[in-house]
């Protein structure tokens, strides 16, 4: 006993040394006291866990689509993202329609040199021709890939295929498998015309997320958003497990990597407060795997609102979501709408309606 209380006190010694934990609880007394919990994670300190050099892959989508009034205001993204990169970060930039057409063949450094070809590259971008969306990812994953440097893409799309692979369903499950979660997916759609479907599920089952702007003339800001939230990551490569807490109530399932200005933040359901827990992350810090445990005390969380409560299902939907993509099961739908009704959502995508949440 004396040995386990020693290693739970070293083992969170060296969390406070690496990450900065929140949690926040919500009890749901309508649910027999269903405690429903958030943990926000940040890393510790300007010393620990020092920011990684990155590499960074830009896919814009230069279809006919696009429009050319949308696609400028692209091109004023990128030249905001490049402008963020770090000196030891790498990048690449690749237009895409119904073929790729790339900037440098490769990633390269950000040096006056390249970031002066690049900028004539991004000039020379045309909205012409057909969209071939998964073309463009097949792109993305020959890129070679460094263990100790997170490969991040950046897809900025309509999200509309017109050739090669046009199922959404289908570039989302082909790409998903193919990229066994090596790549993070962040994507970004602009203007009113936009594939949500593909470019939510895409992002969310790799490492990523996604924003849509309506206003053509906010992409520019919507672009340097991501740019700079993914500035900095300090650990990569993420996964979890609990005790004391049914995993399969805690979403996301596949974490994006930890940024310093972007925190990792997880949503879970536990039937109650009471009773030892324990969380457990592991990840890469470089050449150096990263593996930290902490104690998780539901009942001494801060006050969370009845909002956590729909963060929480919203996560739960779009995993649903993801497992009914994967295997269109009639019931796994009808589940998921079920669901829904419970919790008084209105499921996207067109799968299904809710009832408001008595």
């Amino acid at each position: 006993a004396a040995d386990a209380e020693d290693a739970l006190a070293a083992s969170n010694r060296a969390v406070d040394a690496y990450l900065d934990l929140d949690v926040r609880a919500f009890r749901a007394d309508d649910e027999d006291g269903a405690v429903y919990f958030e943990l926000n994670i940040r890393r510790h300190g300007e010393s620990s866990l020092p920011v990684l050099a990155k590499d960074v892959l830009l896919l814009q989508d230069c279809s006919e689509s696009m429009t050319p009034s949308k696609l400028a205001e692209c091109k004023r993204g990128l030249r905001r993202w490049l402008d963020l990169l770090g000196p030891d970060d790498r990048f690449e930039i690749i237009g895409f329609r119904e073929s790729v057409v790339r900037c440098f063949d490769g990633l390269r450094p950000p040096t006056k040199a390249h970031r002066a070809q690049a900028l004539e590259f991004i000039d020379e971008l045309r909205a012409v021709g057909n969209t071939d969306v998964y073309g463009s990812l097949q792109a993305a994953l020959s890129l070679p890939r460094e263990p100790d440097r997170p490969l991040i893409v950046a897809l900025v799309t309509d999200g509309r295929p017109t050739t090669g692979v046009t199922g959404s369903s289908d570039i989302i499950e082909r790409f998903t498998r193919e990229n066994g979660n090596a790549i993070s997916m962040f994507a970004m759609g602009g203007g009113r015309k936009v594939n949500r479907f593909l470019l939510d599920l895409l992002s969310y089952r790799n490492r990523g997320d996604s924003i849509v702007v309506e206003d053509e003339a906010a992409i520019p800001s919507g672009m340097e958003r991501w740019a700079v939230a993914l500035a900095r990551p300090v650990l990569t490569d993420l996964r979890y497990r609990f005790t004391g807490v049914d995993t399969a109530d805690v979403y996301p399932r596949t974490l994006t990597h930890l940024y310093l200005d972007r925190p990792l933040v997880l949503y879970g359901r536990a039937t109650r407060a009471a009773g030892p827990a324990a969380f457990q992350i592991v990840g890469r810090s470089g050449a150096h795997e990263r593996d930290l445990v902490f104690p998780l005390d539901l009942g001494a969380a801060k006050p969370g609102g009845a909002d956590l409560r729909l963060r929480w299902a919203w996560h739960r939907v779009y995993q649903a979501i993801g497992e009914y993509n994967e295997h269109p099961d009639p019931a796994v739908l009808q589940e998921l709408r079920a669901f829904a009704d419970r919790y008084g959502l209105v499921v996207p995508y067109g799968f299904g309606s809710a009832v408001p949440r008595e």
